[in-house]
């Protein structure tokens, strides 16, 4: 049962960014009927269950995305992927990209709506170490090792440190918790104010979880 509950699961879980990239690409589709309808009719392929679409208006904002201006990665981007849909600035994009932008397919069903704040704190991890923020980022260093670079930086730390750093990373975010909710409760009772409702200590738990978790996690394991 579990097998075929898998796809569906990752489907759902990277549910949000895809939906995202939908309404992006409808508005695209929109927006370029006014224009050349060689230059910017939206072609859609479905690849191994993922969406790609191109045109003329997308490969105006791909090219215009700060990348990297090196032979391996020249200016602005090939190809951008959100949830289960990758955007090309062409279909021969697409084609040349895909394994790269398959294993950003395969992180967003890892981390869901959790991966695009997460990309961007490895990105600024990876600049405050004195790397490249893009190139050298844990999740593009993945993507660029499944192409078959040669990455300087990449990560391969056998599993069990790597779940270890993740289990330390989680106690120390509840601890993080505890101790704002501690904090808590004594303003509370300093201010001569009714102890806070369940309701409060739940939300309050899950808001700091939430928020320290994630840096944590990176750091872990980048």
């Amino acid at each position: 049962m579990a097998g075929p509950l898998l796809p569906v699961f990752a489907y759902l879980w990277a549910g949000p960014n895809t939906f995202i990239a939908v309404w992006w690409a409808v508005l695209h589709a929109i927006v370029g009927i006014g224009f050349t309808p060689r230059n910017n009719q939206v072609r859609f392929r479905r690849v191994d269950g993922v969406l790609e679409v191109s045109n003329g208006l997308i490969a105006q904002h791909l090219r215009a995305m700060p990348t990297s201006g090196t032979v391996r990665k020249p200016a602005g981007a090939a190809a951008l992927t959100l949830g289960h849909v990758v955007f090309g600035v062409d279909p021969a994009a697409l084609d040349r990209t895909r394994r790269h932008e398959r294993v950003h397919v395969s992180q967003y069903e890892r981390w869901g709506p959790f991966f695009v704040p997460a990309y961007l704190f490895a990105c600024a991890v990876a600049w405050r170490r004195g790397h490249h923020p893009y190139l050298d980022s844990r999740f593009e260093r993945e993507a660029f090792a499944a192409e078959g670079h040669a990455v300087r930086t990449i990560n391969r730390r056998p599993t069990p440190v790597v779940w270890g750093r993740r289990s330390a990373a989680l106690i120390a975010a509840l601890l993080l918790a505890a101790l704002c909710w501690f904090a808590f409760s004594l303003a509370t009772e300093a201010g001569n104010t009714p102890p806070p409702s369940f309701e409060t200590w739940r939300w309050t738990v899950t808001a700091v979880v939430f928020c320290s978790l994630l840096p944590l996690m990176v750091v872990a394991e980048a």
